[in-house]
């Protein structure tokens, strides 16, 4: 939703900064002994993306608060038909 550049409202209206925070799910693959370790090089890479990713984006001001890792499965192999 957006105001009308071409209504009074538009011109009538402020600027505000809002906090936003947003949670999403993202499935990595990484290479580990266990799963154990698995969810730690996953969370630890994913606390990396977010940082460069919103550094690139240009962002007024964030802050990665908490990443998590939720599941853990072994890869399954691709077989060939």
């Amino acid at each position: 939703m957006k105001l009308d550049r071409n209504r009074t409202d538009y011109l009538k209206a402020g600027s505000y900064d809002v906090v936003v925070e947003v949670v999403y799910h993202r499935t990595r693959r990484v290479r580990a002994l266990d799963e154990s370790q698995a969810k730690a090089f996953a969370k630890e890479r994913e606390e990396g993306y977010a940082k460069r990713r919103y550094d690139k984006m240009n962002k007024i001001a964030y802050e990665v608060m908490k990443v998590s890792s939720v599941n853990v499965t072994p890869l399954q192999e691709k077989k060939d038909g």
